[in-house]
């Protein structure tokens, strides 16, 4: 063997995908995997397997995997020492006389040259024993394990190898080599002792010992009861499939007998233009929907885009029927030119183009076209074309509702002294025709009937098929109503809702951002504003209320800047001027203000909402002349556009002449108001609080409760309401009058002060402070707030902390309540002479303050001047039975006087009005004593000691009149029980001691 060639060295490998690397080459990394080439340095222990075969890199096809031939050169790869343990020390490569695989005939490889990076590989001519390696027993979950994790893998962990010879194969692959690391160990240690003897034949296939195993989870075999399941279910199906094929073999009731004609004769066009007409004239949303429906069966584009048409102008808008409509109009063909041009002038008004639709509804002679033409002559207001179009429409169709609705319009839209009646009377005969209700809500709310209103709105139940735009609309008549009647919270929540409904709809944008605004909802405002002009930059009304938002926030530059983009507008030139008045109201330049006010009422046409507003600046002469030519040229119109601008006129006409101190003119001018709009809310309130506190005070209650029972709640009137049942003494009537705004956090300050003086006429103390401290809160000029707080401090008994409230109380004119709690506060200080004229001047600014007049005669009673208490008084009971106590005091002045018949007389009317007035029971019996009535004396004095509270002044003087009494009746018990009392009760110098005493030795000596 000595004489055999050398053999060769065997090729470096790669110690991870045993890729062959070509002899004398030098490679930093596999060329194949990318794995560095540098080895571990030599460790103790470390050995290279011997590489049996070539493994195939992943995804090789398996039939491309040859078997290595018997004379093939092995290569090894390597196995970390941790895992294989150190090796017999005949092999470690620091023994003197290792053997090396290099054979003796090669040279040792130089020194820097790469080979030697390598360690040596082990001899695969001499066999080597691995030592056994002890590992403790673990606990192996069973698991699946794709054997593809170990493909790519060289080192192999030795102390795992029964571990993996488990390995199952989740998923099989076609190119997958099954090797059983149990074959390398077992060939490994069988290889032959001889150094040059031939390698064993390679294993013909390399296959596990354990087979691949899938696990598939068995389905168990259905029971019974799942047979009867899908046969329940079956059934079911095959029910629900034949009663909707039932339902669809069914001929409406709306398509009649129009489902499978194919219209081609002239009579069967007739016979459907006729059932389309008689479906059009209900003028409900259920008849155009069965239009619709039989234009769709009898294959008539035209028929359903009228109907569509029908629904966005009646019960619109609808723009997804309208766009519906112009594809129908659009792939129509024109053969029946009347017809279509008809229908196509509908969408013209629809489209917004009023001239289009007059000229292709010139030549039509249909009963449809003269309503068409009628609804374009309303739009225009020419009432008097509209009117005959309405009657003609109803002449050539009687039944048509929709023209019967065109000549109500007309009527009420050009004669602003039309009766409701006729329009009431059909709206409640007909309730399931919705636009009637509309017309009359909308022609109610015009006219200020807000109460009912407000229950037909209620009433009203969206009809189904109608959008979501005319929904909105609905939802923006209650939001009006609302606001006009105070409740703001429920406003807002209406406008909440019709925006949500409707968010690019401009008239339900529009109104719902004016009662946002209007409820001081600023932010909520702002962002609608914010969007609308987002969508449409060009919308001048939103302009107009964006400058309208920055004025309420007091926001200057805001407004500047809106005002300036409206005057570069010509539409809105005049209104600018209007709103620069208000910005210069705003920074305190009043003249500025009133100059722009007049301009813009002096313009063309006249701005009336700046005359009001110039006129309250500058309530002068010539401020009365400008509203008065205002007026008279607004009367000569009789429409009811001319509604609004007439009221405003005559309330702003009556208000300077308030301020010109000419009353009774302010009241004529009222007067005359009312004769021509009797539904005027605004002059009737204001007629009402004027004449409240003057001789025609019943006319005034009268003109308040008129205005309540009308609107059910109005700007403006429960403040004065709310004051005149506190004086009545009618407490239930103003709880229920509140009991709308109770929960409402939006309330605007009357409605709190009216809620806060009713809790403190229910001596409810601590709820009326309350609410006082909220009002103050949130407006603390309010001189009615400050004036309410120091009733509840006087109230309370703390009559210097009243005082110094009622000094923040400043009204911009004098205010008969002012006056009044100043003398309160005055008597219960013990300043009686400063009281007096405190009452004199309440009982002049509001004669009918009857509680000023009892005060004032109570307090000439108590100075002693009883002749001026008894005229004072006089009046008091003569006017009102409310205080009782009047009765009382007017009685002890004519006592005073000696009348003890009339001062009897009035006492007993004190007692039949309160019973339970002792004082006016310790009165009457001093009276009936002195009309020696001693029985009846003593009867009332006795309910008087019965009745007083312990401490009351007069309480022992009356037990000593009723011992009087009863002595002189011959009741010795109660006199001499009486005058006890009176001797216990009756400090000691009092006058009638020595007679109580003597009375009581008397009686003692009595038998």
């Amino acid at each position: 063997m000595a004489d055999s060639p050398a053999t060769p060295p065997n090729s470096p490998a790669c110690r991870k995908c045993a890729f062959v690397f070509e002899a004398g080459m030098t490679f930093e990394r596999c060329p194949n995997c990318g794995t560095p080439t540098q080895a571990p340095p030599e460790e103790p222990g470390r050995v290279i397997l011997p590489r049996l075969t070539s493994l195939p890199l992943p995804g090789t096809p398996i039939g491309s995997i040859r078997k290595t031939p018997a004379n093939a050169s092995l290569s090894g790869f390597f196995v970390p020492p941790t895992l294989v343990g150190d090796r017999p020390p005949s092999e470690r490569s620091d023994a003197p006389s290792a053997p090396t695989s290099r054979p003796p005939s090669q040279p040792s490889p130089e020194a820097g040259s790469g080979e030697d990076d390598l360690p040596a590989p082990v001899s695969t001519t001499r066999p080597f024993t691995l030592p056994r390696i002890t590992v403790p027993p673990r606990v192996v979950v069973p698991a699946v394990i794709d054997s593809r994790d170990l493909e790519n893998s060289a080192e192999l962990d030795l102390p795992h190898l029964n571990e993996m010879s488990s390995v199952v194969r989740a998923v099989p692959r076609h190119d997958d080599v099954e090797v059983d690391l149990a074959d390398i160990k077992s060939e490994t240690r069988e290889l032959p002792t001889q150094p040059d003897a031939p390698l064993p034949p390679p294993r013909p296939h390399l296959q596990s010992r354990r087979p691949t195993v899938v696990l598939t989870p068995t389905t168990p075999e259905p029971g019974p009861l799942a047979y009867v399941g899908l046969l329940g279910l079956f059934a079911a199906l095959v029910a629900s499939f034949w009663f909707y094929y039932s339902r669809t073999q069914e001929v409406s009731l709306v398509a009649g007998s129009y489902a499978a004609k194919v219209l081609s004769d002239p009579a069967a066009i007739r016979e459907r233009d006729e059932r389309l007409a008689a479906l059009f004239d209900d003028d409900s949303m259920e008849g155009y929907l069965a239009a619709m429906a039989v234009a769709e069966q009898t294959e008539d584009p035209l028929g359903r885009a009228e109907a569509a048409l029908r629904i966005h102008l009646r019960y619109g808008p609808d723009p997804v029927r309208a766009a519906q409509a112009k594809s129908w109009l659009t792939t129509t063909a024109p053969r029946e030119d009347l017809r279509a041009g008809r229908i196509r002038a509908l969408a013209a008004m629809a489209d917004g183009d009023p001239a289009l639709a007059q000229g292709l509804l010139a030549t039509g002679t249909e009963p449809g076209v003269a309503l068409y033409r009628g609804l374009l002559a309303l739009a225009a207001g020419n009432y008097a074309a509209s009117a005959d179009y309405a009657s003609e429409a109803m002449s050539l169709r009687p039944g048509d509702q929709a023209a019967r609705w065109l000549m109500f319009a007309t009527e009420l839209a050009k004669d602003r002294q039309a009766t409701l009646d006729p329009l009431r009377d059909a709206t409640d005969r007909q309730p399931q025709r919705p636009a009637l209700e509309l017309l009359l809500v909308d022609a109610l709310i015009a006219r200020g009937r807000l109460a009912e209103a407000r229950k037909r709105l209620e009433a009203l139940v969206r009809e189904p098929g109608v959008s979501d735009m005319h929904q909105a609309r609905v939802l923006v008549r209650h939001a009006r109503v609302a606001a006009s009647s105070v409740e703001v919270s429920r406003s807002v929540y209406w406008a909440d809702e019709a925006i949500k409904l409707a968010p690019r709809d401009p008239e339900v944008v529009h109104a719902s951002l004016r009662v946002l605004i209007e409820a001081d909802e600023l932010a909520r405002a702002q962002q609608g504003l914010t969007a609308r002009l987002r969508d449409a930059p060009d919308d001048l009304e939103a302009q107009v209320l964006q400058a309208e938002l920055a004025l309420r926030a007091s926001n200057e530059s805001a407004a500047l800047r809106a005002i300036e983009k409206l005057a570069a507008e010509t539409p809105t030139l005049i209104e600018s001027m209007f709103l620069r008045g208000r910005l210069a109201l705003l920074t305190g330049n009043v003249d500025e203000a009133a100059h722009h006010f007049e301009a813009a009422a002096k313009a063309e046409p006249p701005h009336v909402r700046a005359a009001v507003e110039y006129a309250r600046v500058r309530p002068r002469d010539e401020a009365l002349d400008l509203l008065e030519g205002l007026l008279a040229k607004r009367s000569r119109d009789p429409t009811e556009r001319a509604r609004p601008d007439l009221r405003a006129l005559a309330l702003a006409k009556a208000n300077v002449l308030v301020e010109l101190g000419r009353r009774e003119d302010a009241v004529a001018t009222l007067d005359a108001a009312l004769a021509r709009d009797p539904d005027d809310n605004a002059a009737q309130l204001r007629r009402g609080t004027l004449v409240i506190d003057t001789p025609r005070s019943d006319a005034g209650r009268v003109d308040l409760l008129a205005v309540y029972e009308r609107t059910g709640g109005f700007a403006g009137l429960i403040g004065p309401l709310s004051r005149l049942y506190i004086r009545s003494r009618e407490l239930r009537a103003l709880e229920a009058m509140v009991q709308p705004h109770l929960s409402d956090v939006r309330a605007p300050d009357e409605v709190v002060l009216a809620i806060a003086r009713l809790r403190l006429a229910q001596a409810a103390v601590e709820a009326a402070e309350s609410l006082t401290d909220q009002i103050l809160l949130r407006s603390p000029d309010s001189w009615e707030g400050h004036l309410l707080k120091a009733k509840v401090l006087l109230e309370r008994g703390e009559p210097a902390l009243a005082q110094a409230e009622l000094r923040l109380s400043r009204p911009p004119q004098p205010q008969a309540d002012v006056e009044l709690i100043a003398g309160k506060i005055a008597e219960r200080t013990g300043r009686l002479q400063d009281a007096l004229p405190a009452y004199r001047r309440a009982h002049q600014l509001a004669p009918t303050l009857h509680e000023a007049g009892y005060l004032y005669g109570r307090a000439l009673l108590q100075l002693g001047r009883a002749q001026e208490a008894v005229t004072e008084l006089s009046a008091v009971t003569r006017a009102t039975e409310a205080f009782p106590a009047a009765f009382v005091a007017l009685g002890q002045a004519q006592y005073e006087r000696g009348n003890f018949e009339e001062a009897r007389r009035q006492l007993q009317r004190a007692v039949t009005l309160a019973p339970n007035l002792t004082e006016a029971h310790y009165w009457l019996g001093r009276c009936e004593h002195d009309l020696q009535l001693d029985a009846e004396a003593a009867v009332s004095l006795g309910r008087a000691v019965r009745g007083a509270a312990p401490g009351t002044a007069w309480l022992p003087e009356a037990h000593l009149w009723l011992a009087r009494a009863a002595e002189a009746h011959g009741d010795v018990a109660t006199s001499r029980t009486a005058y006890e009392e009176f001797l216990r009760l009756a400090p000691a110098p009092a006058p009638g001691r020595r007679e109580a005493e003597r009375a009581l030795v008397r009686l003692a000596r009595a038998p």
